[in-house]
């Protein structure tokens, strides 16, 4: 785990939002929480997911250069092959209709206890986890030893690792995250 001089410290609480940018920091860029190693990414809010907050766990897709949605449909490539840019750490507002720009921290490596899944209750510890892309924000597993067809769900489609099988009532898993995008 890089030290906490590799990277910049977090400029707020990763559970919220900020509606503006901090002096010196910059959308795209890493930062670390120097007391857990985790690594965000910051990015602005889609402005157009007025009434569709990120939740807890959620998988952000990048849209737009600098700007995350939980939309599948709206990632750049669509559903074919979004590309991962970290998981909510909270619910984080959405921008507002009446022009509030929001900006927020994605988990893009460490642990997340509460990660979003598909709800197919099929995941296992040790499961390479992917987005699934007919679930906006959730994901889904692959079978470490399977083959896909899909290139595009190990790479930019990449999520994470099982480290537990998923909690079948709240559809969430225990995750070693890695995202899809800062993975190459």
């Amino acid at each position: 785990m890089p030290s906490s001089g590799s990277f910049p410290s977090v400029p707020w609480d990763p559970t919220k939002v900020s509606e503006s940018l901090p002096t010196g920091h910059t959308l795209g860029n890493v930062y670390v929480d120097g007391e857990t190693g985790k690594l965000y990414a910051l990015w602005q809010i889609d402005p157009a997911l007025v009434g569709d907050q990120f939740t807890n766990g959620q998988i952000a897709y990048l849209k737009a250069s600098l700007v995350v949605t939980n939309d599948i449909s709206d990632a750049i490539d669509g559903a074919d092959d979004p590309i991962v840019a970290g998981v909510a750490m909270g619910t984080l507002a959405e921008s507002t209709s009446g022009g509030t720009t929001r900006y927020g921290l994605f988990l893009i490596h460490g642990r997340h206890t509460a990660l979003k899944t598909n709800g197919d209750d099929d995941i296992a510890a040790g499961d390479i986890l992917v987005i699934d892309t007919a679930n906006d924000g959730g994901c889904n597993s692959l079978d470490p030893d399977a083959e896909t067809t899909d290139p595009g769900r190990w790479g930019r489609g990449g999520v994470g690792i099982a480290l537990a099988a998923d909690v079948d009532a709240a559809d969430t898993v225990d995750a070693m995250i890695s995202a899809g995008l800062f993975t190459h």
